[in-house]
Formats: structure tokens, sequence, C-alpha cells
């Protein structure tokens, strides 16, 4: 059976993506054998599920017995952070789930006081660049910049195969890739059961009528979530549908949670806990309407839109790139927005709204416009839940993710080692990270099976087989 290696971080409250990882992993286990790699230090390692291991056993397990394949999930978040020493190190299938790296790649680099290495990187990723970029983004410590300069072209040469979630963002790294190994892979959930019992319970439990419209939100509360506008959108909405409330569940600082008081904003809000968050058909049952608002990062919102869209709730999204093939309503006219044009996908899908769909340079007028139509008017939003399970159906099922991700490794593993370029890479991201032990070993003829006789560069990054 084919043994595969996967670099993945575990499930906690309000993370979509490992969660969805983990039921997808359990789907496949039945045709690979899988072992996933987590950030955890071994000796920290506790209550895992089977076959979950320390990152920094990986080294030593793969001179043991060589997998097959290596997969990375790779994310601008620090808990992805760990995967960098490894996946050029070892390539394999890159699945990628933001469009910017930048801010994940300084932090690491930054952290290790290795300004060389990350002028190396920067201009590798953007060779056009003007030469005092790094110097600049040294000075501000990577603010806005880091959306200017995506830095990912290291992960994409470094790869067997790349999965990207999207046909745009696919279409964006085949702009700077050497190859054509670009798979898209949309992600899935499985069907959102809707309990009224679980609708009951949530609401009374919160002191929550049964005649109220409540919105929710799920996933980390972040600067991009665009939690202050969503308070001042309820503030409006209440004078024209006193009955409304608001469910928030995700991770947040005082900051966050402050906003109201910050805003001088009286809301019926409500914060749900850790376990609790992890319940998503419990809340998703509770609510009337999805909000999935994140900017301009969207992987977050984007899990969060297709678990309603698997219940059959309309949703409130921002229309980011990524969203160009998804049927919504502008909620400044109510019109279907014309589909744009992604690989020739135009026109390939119904013309049935999924959602509203909000202009992220108007959020402060068309939110607002969106909140109040949707909690008045229930027939909108039971045509809007229509639209959003035909959605689901079509390109957003589980079984169709599962499928998709048998044919990507199927693809990856006929790719050989040979045909990944990395000649052209930065010179301490070529070094295999064992220099000094081999140094060492040499005097007494001992050799490190499995390494390549690579010129000694040091490299502090680069895990070594220890």
């Amino acid at each position: 059976m084919t043994r595969i290696a996967w670099f993945s971080p575990l499930p906690s409250s309000s993370a979509s993506l490992p969660c969805h990882r983990t039921a997808l992993l359990a789907r496949l286990k039945d045709r690979y054998t899988i072992d996933r790699y987590i950030g955890t230090a071994p000796g920290q390692l506790h209550n895992v599920p089977p076959r979950t291991f320390s990152a920094h056993d990986f080294v030593w397990k793969q001179l043991q017995d060589p997998y097959d394949l290596t997969v990375y999930d790779v994310a601008d978040s620090p808990r992805h952070d760990f995967v960098w020493p490894y996946l050029v190190r070892y390539p394999g299938l890159v699945v990628l789930h933001d469009e910017r790296l930048h801010r994940s790649r300084a932090r690491i680099l930054f952290a290790q006081a290795r300004g060389d290495a990350y002028h190396a990187e920067f201009h590798y990723n953007h060779p056009a660049a003007n030469p005092d970029i790094p110097e600049l983004n040294l000075a501000m410590l990577v603010g806005a910049t880091s959306e200017l300069w995506p830095m990912r072209r290291v992960v994409i040469e470094s790869s067997r195969l790349l999965v990207a979630p999207n046909a745009w963002m696919a279409a964006t790294l085949k702009t700077e890739a050497s190859h054509d190994r670009i798979e898209v892979i949309e992600p899935g959930a499985p069907k959102v059961h809707l309990s009224p019992e679980n609708r009951q319970r949530v609401r009374s439990q919160h002191g929550i009528a049964a005649d109220t419209v409540v919105f929710s939100m799920v996933g980390p509360l972040t600067p991009e979530c665009r939690a202050d506008s969503v308070w001042s959108a309820m503030a409006l909405l209440r004078h024209e549908v006193p009955q409304v409330h608001l469910l928030i569940c995700g991770e947040a600082d005082d900051v966050h949670r402050n906003i109201p008081d910050q805003l001088d904003i009286t809301a019926p809000v409500t914060w749900l806990s850790s376990a609790e968050a992890l319940d998503t058909s419990a809340l998703i049952s509770a609510s009337d309407v999805c909000i999935c608002l994140e900017w301009p990062s969207g992987r977050h919102a984007m899990m969060s839109l297709v678990e309603s869209l698997a219940a059959a709730k309309p949703s409130i999204v921002t229309d980011l790139a990524d969203r160009v093939d998804i049927p919504s309503l502008d909620p400044r006219d109510w019109h279907l927005r014309p589909l744009a044009s992604v690989h020739g996908r135009a026109g390939a899908f119904s013309s049935d709204a999924a959602c509203v769909s909000i202009d992220i340079l108007d959020e402060d007028h068309s939110l607002p416009l969106a909140m109040i139509r949707l909690a008045s008017d229930p027939t909108l939003r039971a045509k809007l839940g229509s639209g959003a399970q035909a959605l689901w159906e079509r390109r957003f099922t589980f079984d169709r993710l599962v499928r998709n991700f048998e044919a990507a490794i199927t693809r990856a593993l006929k790719v050989s080692l040979s045909d990944v370029r990395q000649a052209e890479l930065p010179a301490h991201l070529q070094a295999d990270g064992t220099e000094r032990v081999r140094s060492l070993l040499a005097p007494f003829g001992v050799w490190l099976p499995g390494l390549s006789d690579l010129a000694p560069v040091a490299n502090p990054e680069v895990p070594s087989e220890s």
C-alpha cells in the first residue's frame, strides 16, 4: 500500500480547515497508509490520533523507510509554519490554502535573524522587484507590502504537484511556474443535517427567541474578519428589524471582544464556547444567515461558506477574486452578479444565486443593505438556501473532494523527483542540513544513507537526521 507522510496541523477550536483535513485523511486511509505530522514537539504528544507524529521525527522515519509521497498543507498561518523546513528538502504534493505566503515566510526568517536568507528568497520569488524592497520590508516588519509580494515561487518550483483551491488562484500560480503541474481541488464539506432540536437547544441556551433572525460568524476573529463592519451593520439593522441576534463562534482577543463598546454599539451578540464552536451543525441549525466576510485572506471564510452551502443556508460573502464563479446577488440592486470567466468556466453553473456578495470598497453601505433585506425577507432566504444546496451538490460535496485528492495523489506519484527544478533555488535552500554531522563522521568512514553529497552550506532551518 502507498505510504504517505502528510504535514497538517490538528484541529483546534474554530479551525475548520484542520477539522476537514482530519475527515479527509480518515476517508483516504483505506487506500493509503498515511502518517500525519504535526508541529508539536515529540515529548508533548498527548491524546493524539493513531499514526500522528511530531514533525521532528520525520527525517529519521524517512531514512528508515522512505515514504512514497509527502503532502504539505501550506497556509499563511503560524499553525502551518512547521512545514517550511521540509517542503523544499523533500518535494511532494503541496496543497496551497492561501494566495500569499510572504508573512508566514518572513515571520520564520525574522525570528531566526536570517536577513540574508530573506533577501535571497525574496529576490528568487520576485526577480524583477526593486532590490531595495527587502530592506523596506525588514524595516516595516512586512506590513502592507506583503500583499504586493506574495513570495510563493519557491513553493511552486519545489513541488511535485501543486493544488490550488480554485481556478482563479491556479491561473495566477501558472504565471509564475516553470511547469504545468498545478491542479484545482475546490473545498468540500459533508452534508450538514439541520436539526430542529439543535436549533431549539442552542437558542434556548442563549436566550434567543424562536422568531428572532440569527446571523452567525464562524472562525477566528482576526483583523481580516470584518467584525467592526458587522457590528456597525447590526446597529443599523436593529432599527429596521428589532428581532435579530449575532452568534459568534471563534477565538478572539480582548480587542475584538470589546469592539461593540469601542464603537458604542448596542447589539445582541453571543459568544459561543470552544466546544460549541466545533459543533458546526448545531450552530448552523440555530442560524438563519451565515456571514463569511474575511478579507484579504479568505481561507476561513471560504470553508464557512462551503459549510453553509452544505446546510442550504443563505450567506453573505465578500466579492473576492476566488469567488468569481459563485452565483451571488448584489445587495445594491439585488441583481445577479455576472459570472467572471475563469479558465473558460463562465456560464457553466446555474443562474440561481447561492449567496449575497458584498463589494469590499462599498462595505459600509452594502453590508447593512444585505443584512436588513435578509432579516426581513424569509422568501429570499429560502430561495438563496435552495440555490446554496444546488451549488453544493454540483461542486462542493465531500465525496467529490475525496475523489479529487485521490486523482491528485495518483498524478503526484507519477512525477519523478528529477522533474522538480531546484537547481536555481537560493543556496541555503539547497543544503540538506547534515553538513556538520557528515563532517564529524567522515574521519571515521561513516556514511549516512539516503543523504545527498551537497556542498556544505549552513542552514539552521533544515532539520537534521538526529
